[in-house]
């Protein structure tokens, strides 16, 4: 009911779709380059004590309003991502978004809201292997 009452607020139809750009970034502390190639490593880079960033993939998506995209991520970690809805207040557009990770036994599932264009970062959890986190920066676009 909400995600029809956002999309109707837009004149948007179901067949309406957001680009969604899915960077994999793993921080760490192992020494080497910062890897600052994205705007999105430079963002993260400013808020994590991490010292080092590497992209691990990088893939850009559509998704339809209601529906949902899975991303494999490494050591068998799934991110889910759908697209609730899309508002538009004062001529801005904000796109809710909700992202799902699911690593073993361990979920995250949460909404987020970021405006058209931006990038919102997810934690995707710890690596197993070593001292390194994996983050989403998830960027949508309206189409």
């Amino acid at each position: 009911m909400v995600a029809s009452a956002l999309v109707i607020a837009l004149g948007l139809n179901a067949a309406s779709a957001l680009v969604v750009d899915v960077q994999v970034i793993e921080a760490s502390n192992k020494p080497g380059a910062h890897g600052g190639e994205s705007k999105a490593i430079r963002d993260l880079g400013a808020t994590l004590s991490y010292k080092s960033f590497q992209t691990v993939s990088q893939e850009q998506r559509t998704l339809k309003l209601g529906g949902e995209e899975k991303v494999l991520l490494p050591e068998g970690s799934v991110a889910r991502i759908s697209a609730v809805g899309v508002e538009e207040k004062k001529g801005k557009r904000t796109v809710r978004l909700r992202v799902r990770i699911e690593q073993g036994s361990e979920t995250l599932d949460t909404e987020y809201s970021v405006r058209d264009g931006g990038t919102v970062f997810v934690s995707a959890g710890k690596s197993k292997s070593s001292d390194s986190a994996l983050v989403l920066a998830i960027s949508p676009r309206v189409q």
